[in-house]
């Protein structure tokens, strides 16, 4: 039988018998992964809610998000496909 220390996470606290969270970071997707999809969800909804053509709402989400006009692409796309 291994004897492992328990020495918690930089998330939770010293260990993890006295972590104060309801659930594991472990045990689920990764904190990043769920900060993706609502990222993306949210700027699937700001190139929506322009009610401009595609091409110059993606545009002017990039340039506010700070990112390139492919990445915002690559946001719609994934955000689709999680939806289907």
């Amino acid at each position: 039988m291994n004897h492992y220390p328990d020495r918690g996470c930089a998330t939770g606290g010293p260990s993890c018998l006295e972590c104060p969270l309801p659930r594991c970071v472990h045990d689920g997707p990764p904190m990043f992964v769920q900060s993706n999809r609502a990222s993306d969800a949210r700027i699937a909804a700001a190139v929506k809610a322009l009610h401009l053509p595609m091409q110059t709402a993606v545009a002017v989400i990039a340039e506010d998000n700070n990112l390139t006009h492919r990445a915002v692409y690559r946001i719609l796309q994934r955000h689709d496909n999680q939806r289907s």
